[in-house]
């Protein structure tokens, strides 16, 4: 069992011959299903099921083409699952939806390759903002559109309550458009060579509809504790923050400004004539009615120029406080506030969701969905299911109260070491960057010893020493800036930016052409193939161009590629490498970078080798089968195991109080 093969043979055909030319075909199967819609219609909701399947089968598929139409549940659907698995792909529109469904009704999620035209159309957008709905996909397309069942649903009347017939025919109403979509897309995708990071992000579908039905288990011996002492010490915060603002009301406007700026004297943000900023037309009329008063106030006092309409919006407060405190009143309220909001948002946006879960369900599983068509460098994103909980950008102080569902088993968390830093060695043919990937240089080390000049030399050689190793945790934020564009900062953050560009000169200077290719035709395209677009962009006097397209350039061509290509790669390879082996062990989520799974004891060493199989070789050997690309830096899996997620003792000493044993790794 320790012996796992790096070969391709055995794996799904699909898989062991990639080729992102298959949707030339027209041996295909377009699917929509119509569901009761709890949760919007999700399988992984027991209580949902389904009302009706529409599929149609392209000219070339083994059974020709014909339409098809079943009224039934997911236990009348074996004709369904029959034509698929003699179709080359499946097309659908948010195809992971359909996925899933299938999933319930027999179909192996291993064998099934498909075509989801939300993802298209996607990928032709870039990062451009375009909406990603069928009926907005066939509006921009001229192919028609939905009809008014589709109303009904979206206003919330319940599928099942709708005559059946009127559902049918919405139902294929959507199969055709579907089918009309794809035509229109696939054209597009291969006149714009992008079938590479089509077919990639295609593979990744089944696999995200598999895990999704797994979750994440969380520890109630970690969530509770950590929970009630969040919650306690926001309550005295609250009580401080009340006693120093004499209790007023942060939701009025007028009294949070009279706080701000009167008692406590920071000044209003100004434009470029030294005039405040305000709401224009709250100001607008105190001044008309302070001048209508003879400019006294309503008791016939005196009074000074109105004061109505100074900002304290969420966008604004921010910027007043960067400017900084002058006074130590000033200081201590920013001090409470930021210990408030912080805590806060704990409580609301995580805690509070894990602590809500635990304490309703009996097997504390959090379930949330992945977003393939989200974000503008195209990496996942995750929205939480019933309590709202994502599984990424929360606090990674928190990440050590998920645990395995099984006693005794391992969590475990694979990531691709320096990813991004590698990817941009690589891409730039870096000397310098490939001897410290070669090396193994802590370039977090390297970081501490240009910021903090000072004081590093003092700690450099003492391992153990604590200040050594907070100076190199402070750098890291440091590090890497300068791969998305990071110039601006102190007067030693700025001289460590400079070392890096100038120790890094390959990387720079492939920076450098990908910003002069964007001020001569405002897009670029990265390695993976797909294209960025900055139509408005324009250079400034001193012929740069704005900070915010340099971070978005430098990010997207190196972020993209790592998290949206090579990582999802990883995961693909992984996830049916485990299949094929029937381990008992299961994939339960991805996060940028890495892969997090629940481990059988007895299986750990198998597992440990098929992720590095996965992150180290199928990757290097799919990227240049599917991309073209050869990719000489050489990728590597950093794996931890243990009873949570990225647990210590010191965790549990600082957080929990106690160390606890009760779910000791087997």
């Amino acid at each position: 069992m320790n012996k796992v093969s790096t070969s391709w043979l055995g794996l799904p055909e699909h898989v062991q011959h990639p080729d992102p030319y298959l949707y030339r075909s027209n041996n295909y199967v377009v699917l929509d299903f119509e569901t009761t819609n709890e949760d919007f219609g999700d399988a992984g909701n027991p209580e949902n099921s389904i009302v009706c399947a529409c599929w149609r089968t392209g000219k070339d598929h083994p059974r020709g083409r014909r339409s098809h139409a079943i009224r039934g549940t997911e236990f009348d659907m074996q004709e369904l699952v029959r034509d698929i698995e003699q179709a080359d792909f499946l097309i659908a529109h948010n195809a992971k939806f359909e996925l899933k469904w299938l999933r319930r009704c027999g179909l192996e999620l291993t064998s099934v390759v498909v075509w989801c035209s939300q993802i298209a159309e996607y990928v032709l957008a870039g990062n451009r903002k375009w909406a990603l709905s069928l009926a907005e996909c066939a509006k921009r397309r001229n192919l028609g559109s939905k009809d008014f069942v589709g109303r009904l649903i979206r206003q919330g009347v319940k599928t099942e309550d709708i005559p059946y017939e009127w559902v049918e025919d919405y139902c294929n109403i959507d199969v055709d458009l579907h089918e009309k979509l794809f035509f229109s897309q696939r054209e597009d995708i291969y006149e714009r060579d992008l079938q590479a990071v089509t077919y990639t992000r295609m593979l990744l579908t089944p696999v995200l509809a598999d895990i999704e039905f797994n979750g994440m288990c969380l520890d109630p011996e970690r969530v509770n504790p950590l929970y009630y002492d969040y919650q306690e010490r926001y309550n005295k915060v609250e009580a401080e923050l009340n006693e120093i603002t004499g209790g007023i009301n942060f939701k009025s406007n007028d009294q949070v400004a009279e706080y701000i700026y009167d008692k406590l004297g920071f000044k209003e943000l100004t434009d470029d004539k030294g005039r405040p900023k305000r709401n224009q037309k709250s100001y607008d009329n105190a001044i008309a009615a302070w001048e209508k008063r003879g400019k006294c106030d309503a008791k016939g006092n005196p009074c000074k120029k109105p004061c109505k309409g100074r900002k304290t919006d969420k966008n604004t407060l921010p910027l007043v406080f960067a400017q900084g405190a002058t006074t130590p009143e000033q200081q201590r309220f920013l001090d409470i506030r930021s210990e408030a909001m912080k805590l806060s948002h704990a409580l609301s946006n995580a805690l509070g969701k894990f602590h809500q879960c635990i304490n309703e369900t009996e097997d504390n599983i959090l379930y949330a969905d992945f977003n393939q068509t989200q974000t503008s460098t195209h990496r996942l994103s995750s929205s939480g299911k019933r309590y709202a909980a994502q599984f990424q950008n929360f606090n990674k102080k928190f990440k050590p109260v998920f645990t395995t569902r099984n006693l005794g088993w391992l969590f475990a968390e694979h990531d691709q070491a320096q990813l991004e830093f590698r990817v941009a060695v690589d891409g730039g043919r870096d000397e310098v960057g490939m001897e410290d990937i070669q090396n193994k240089v802590d370039v977090h080390a390297a970081t501490a010893s240009v910021i903090f000049h000072q004081e590093w030399p003092k700690v450099r050689d003492d391992l153990a020493s604590s200040v050594r190793e907070t100076l190199r945790f402070r750098s890291k934020e440091h590090t890497f800036k300068p791969l998305y564009g990071g110039e601006f900062g102190t007067d030693d953050e700025m001289r460590y930016y400079k070392y890096f560009r100038e120790r890094y000169t390959g990387i720079s200077n492939l920076q450098e052409e990908w910003k002069q290719h964007v001020i001569n035709y405002r897009h670029i395209r990265c390695r993976s193939g797909l294209i960025f677009y900055w139509p408005h962009a324009k250079i400034n006097k001193w012929g740069k161009l704005a900070p915010r397209i340099i971070h978005q350039i430098c990010n997207y061509n190196v972020q993209s590629f790592a998290t949206a290509d090579i990582v999802p790669i990883s995961l693909v390879y992984m996830w049916h490498r485990l299949k094929k082996l029937a381990l008992e062990s299961f994939i339960v989520s991805t996060v940028h970078d890495s892969v997090l799974g629940e481990v059988k004891p007895e299986e750990k060493d198998v597992y440990d080798k098929v992720a590095s199989i996965s992150f180290e070789k199928d990757t290097v050997k799919y990227l240049k089968k599917v991309y073209r690309e050869t990719f000489n830096v050489p990728l590597l899996a950093e794996a931890d195991f243990g009873t949570h997620w990225h647990t210590s003792d010191e965790w549990v000493k600082t957080n929990i109080g106690e160390q606890d044993d009760t779910r000791k790794a087997g």
